[in-house]
């Protein structure tokens, strides 16, 4: 049976890379913060979303 925690980390993940993108429009409001939120949101999403599709359980990560 598949982790439905790592599901929920990449979707979450991936929405939030989504708004970390629309927010760059605002980038000189907001600086640097929206590109360092994209970076990590994406690698946490190819993480969880990896983990998910590998079967691999939170025990044995």
């Amino acid at each position: 049976m598949k982790d439905n925690r790592s599901k929920f980390l990449a979707l979450s993940s991936a929405v939030v890379f989504a708004l970390a993108i629309a927010a760059l429009k605002f980038e000189s409001t907001l600086g640097l913060m929206p590109i360092l939120v994209a970076i990590a949101a994406f690698f946490v999403c190819v993480i969880n979303t990896s983990m998910h599709l590998s079967g691999v359980k939170r025990d044995e990560s």
